[in-house]
């Protein structure tokens, strides 16, 4: 995988503490990543739970509505959730199966990069 065919953007870097939040073509995501592969981590060759960096991995898109009067607005929120990952995969829908391997690919790349500086 020499270029990526999503866009992937890392907004915040908690390094020290491996939590990563970022967005993937338009929508936002967040992962813990160790330092050392462990057993509970995703495994980037097989997706599944195995010898991984990627302990938990979420892919979700928020959206807003304001509701109600405009003297007294009420505002929603809803999450929806494409991926989850922690320690398992509870949510893992097909259609973003691409997106979320790639996305394993490349927090696995840079904690290395990290490792090595």
């Amino acid at each position: 995988m020499g270029s990526y065919e999503h866009n992937i953007k890392v907004i915040n870097d908690h390094r020290h503490r491996g939590y990563l939040e970022g967005e993937i073509d338009g929508m936002l995501w967040f992962a813990i990543v160790h330092e050392e592969p462990v057993e509970t981590g995703i495994d980037p060759e097989t997706m599944k739970r195995g010898m991984g960096r990627v302990t938990r991995l979420c892919i979700y898109q928020d959206s807003s509505t304001v509701d109600g009067n405009p003297y007294l607005p009420s505002m929603s929120i809803k999450r929806i959730v494409y991926v989850n990952y922690q320690r398992d995969w509870s949510i893992f829908h097909y259609d973003f199966r691409s997106m979320a391997r790639e996305l394993v690919w490349y927090l696995e790349r840079r904690c290395c990069m990290h490792l090595l500086k």
